[in-house]
């Protein structure tokens, strides 16, 4: 589905007006869903201790560029705005880089998706004590839980959030917090309704 959508994407001057904003949702739709099941196959991997990280030396300062790049413009769209701000004697770490790189996308993207037009969203990297702090905060409506906590459940999703409602599968956080327990590290979370939330990644 995706590889052909690219296809009609890649010269939609033969398609109606219609056609290819059809072809445009199918490609973003499809993205979204190869993100989905491979999480539903980590978890699973998870469940039989069969989910293993491909340690190496990791640069953060790469890791979150990139991703706060590739993130900047869909955010955009959305009338919202993403800072960065990283220390500049950052050290490199011993990790998994895909890894790092997806749970850092998985906190942008949950603050950026689950936030209304205006919100301002910062990444913030940091040396604290023997850990590198990485952490996402925004302004916007904060957690739907009595205890942000329960963000990190499966399939955990706010009371208000509808059946029909996509914004949100309930897997992310969690198979974050796995991630970052695999590499004996920690993350930690602060909410407050109407006032934000704050996610910090430890890594060791």
């Amino acid at each position: 589905l995706q590889g052909f959508a690219e296809l009609l994407n890649l010269d939609p001057s033969n398609l109606t007006p219609e056609q290819a904003e059809a072809a445009e949702i199918i490609e973003r739709t499809s993205r979204h869903l190869t993100v989905l099941v491979q999480d539903v196959f980590d978890l699973s991997r998870n469940s039989f201790g069969e989910l293993r990280l491909n340690i190496c030396t990791v640069d953060l300062r790469d890791v979150l560029e990139s991703v706060v790049a590739q993130i900047s413009a869909v955010t955009g769209e959305r009338g919202q705005t993403l800072n960065c701000t990283l220390d500049p004697d950052l050290p490199v770490i011993k990790g998994d880089e895909a890894r790092a790189t997806q749970m850092i996308s998985n906190l942008v993207n949950n603050a950026s998706v689950h936030n209304p037009e205006g919100t301002t969203i910062l990444v913030r990297a940091r040396v604290e004590g023997d850990h590198v702090a990485v952490s996402v905060s925004d302004d916007g409506q904060g957690l739907p839980f009595d205890d942000p906590d329960d963000a990190f459940r499966s399939f955990r999703r706010g009371p208000g959030a509808a059946a029909g409602d996509r914004t949100g599968s309930g897997i992310g956080l969690s198979l974050t917090k796995r991630l970052i327990q695999l590499h004996r590290g920690d993350i930690t979370v602060e909410s407050r309704p109407g006032e934000g939330s704050t996610f910090t990644l430890l890594f060791p």
